[in-house]
């Protein structure tokens, strides 16, 4: 385990955090770092918002191509 994923969990426990919870912040960390090939030490902001436009595109991809038309 890297010491920033180790930090990460430490933090938070200490909020009281559910286990759910943060297993589900460190999926989305994972998937984060995956989106850019880097680990988020060397993240900005502008990622942050770059992987929420990401989430966003491709929520909206999901939703459009489940819709069937309905005539």
């Amino acid at each position: 385990m890297t010491p920033l994923r180790q930090r990460f969990i430490e933090e938070m426990q200490l909020r009281g955090l559910a286990p759910t919870t943060q297993r589900s912040y460190i999926h989305y960390v994972s998937e984060y770092a995956r989106y850019f090939k880097l680990s988020p030490e060397h993240l900005d902001l502008e990622a942050v918002r770059q992987f929420q436009l990401h989430l966003l595109e491709e929520r909206n991809h999901q939703t459009f191509s489940n819709i069937s038309p309905s005539f």
